[in-house]
């Protein structure tokens, strides 16, 4: 059995409650191990922080989620917010914005940053 790509990842993550928030630490690091070159590094650091707090009965969160790739110090910021309807609806609102070089991991999606609106049903 031949395998032309294998991936492996090693993680780790951090929750503390404080103040009424939930703040939570990742850290990932990716290789990827193939005899093909690939268009971004095959290696691939991020450090990833999000903060999040619930009001109004728990009904209304708001946060903020942050990522840093470290091997080329692109970034991505998300700020949102969500409104539980009911047991089964959510609607939210996000903002993702991307930065760095051009041939950077998030930077080339610089172009992209948007605007969200989310709705979510669950049964």
């Amino acid at each position: 059995m031949n395998v032309s790509k294998a991936r492996v990842a090693i993680g780790g993550d951090i929750e503390v409650n404080l103040f009424a928030s939930t703040i939570v630490w990742q850290a990932l690091h990716e290789e990827v191990i193939s005899s093909e070159k690939l268009f971004l590094d095959d290696k691939l650091t991020q450090l990833i922080v999000q903060s999040s707090s619930r009001f109004r009965a728990d009904k209304l969160e708001t946060g903020l989620r942050y990522i840093l790739n470290l091997n080329d110090n692109s970034s991505y910021l998300s700020p949102f917010v969500n409104y539980d309807i009911n047991d089964f609806n959510i609607l939210g609102l996000a903002y993702h914005y991307f930065e760095g070089e051009d041939d950077s991991f998030y930077g080339y999606h610089r172009e992209h940053s948007n605007l969200a609106l989310k709705y979510s049903y669950t049964f």
